[in-house]
């Protein structure tokens, strides 16, 4: 520890375990290879709709056919993703519009805040966006839901 002036000796057992998002698009500078190389690489993905659905209702308590519908929507911008180069939404996101929609938002608001509003500011990508989440959410209908 080069602050601390100290040397701290690791036990056996230890492991350092370090999560990077090698698609995530900002500004820092890519990871060397060389670098890279000194780790094992587990790829990961999105759960399958059914489980990720599943999380969803657990995390949030909203029922199975709304998770189910907020899946779809995002899996569809997750597909527009490698048109329009954004952050796709992430499970966390998913939750995060679940908890609104359990609060009586209903699910095109929720998709709309936190699903929508921050993958792009260009409002024709926007506007393009929101029409797959109406298509998607649709059969929710307009009511709000609070169960």
């Amino acid at each position: 520890l080069d602050r601390a002036d100290e040397v701290v000796t690791a036990p056996e057992t230890f492991m350092l375990v370090c999560s990077y998002n090698p698609a995530y698009r900002s500004s820092l500078k890519e990871l060397k290879p060389s670098f890279r190389q000194r780790f094992v690489t587990l790829p990961m993905g999105y759960l399958p709709a059914d489980l990720e659905a599943e999380v969803i209702v657990a995390e949030a308590g909203i029922e199975l056919s709304a998770a189910t519908r907020l899946v779809a929507c995002a899996s569809a911008i997750r597909t527009a993703d490698h048109a329009f180069h954004f952050e796709p939404p992430s499970t966390r996101v998913l939750v995060t519009a679940a908890h609104l929609i359990k609060c009586g938002a209903s699910e095109l608001e929720a998709a709309e805040a936190c699903i929508l509003a921050p993958l792009s500011t260009d409002g024709a990508i926007t506007d393009g966006l929101r029409e797959v989440a109406v298509a998607i959410l649709a059969t929710a209908g307009s009511s709000r839901t609070s169960h």
